[in-house]
């Protein structure tokens, strides 16, 4: 545990563009790809998964490689923005906002969709109920 306040206060500001980026990257995620119609998405066999993971890692080894192409010799701007705030952004964006896009492109995800289908099957138990109280009370 480091007790330096200036150590801190980066970890915290880290963490946060970590949180920045991956909130960014649902909001994406959720409006302009339309993967959200797979919430299912993770339920497939385990060689499916591992390949997934695999390209996940693969695909967003980019969006960190900043962090270690950037020397930390550069002036501090430079340094706080290309090794730090870019990587951890991009790369919680690409995470929460792109991988499963990509996977469902290359047929790695479950596309069971939710639908009406799904609905009325949750709610049937409901719908029996109000049908025998109302039968009932009559």
């Amino acid at each position: 545990m480091n007790n330096d306040p200036e150590v801190q206060n980066f970890e915290k500001f880290n963490l946060s563009m970590c949180f920045i980026g991956g909130y960014l990257g649902i909001i994406f995620e959720q409006r302009y790809l339309e993967t959200s119609n797979y919430p299912y998405f993770f339920k497939t066999p385990l060689h499916i998964t591992l390949i997934r993971i695999i390209v996940t890692f693969i695909l967003g080894t980019p969006t960190v490689a900043l962090m270690f192409i950037i020397p930390k010799t550069m002036p501090f701007w430079v340094t706080l923005t290309c090794r730090y705030i870019i990587p951890a952004v991009l790369g919680n964006f690409y995470l929460f906002g792109c991988s499963k896009w990509i996977s469902y492109k290359l047929g790695l995800i479950n596309t069971e969709a939710l639908n009406e289908s799904h609905i009325s099957n949750e709610y049937s138990d409901v719908g029996d109920y109000t049908l025998n109280e109302s039968s009932s009370s009559s």
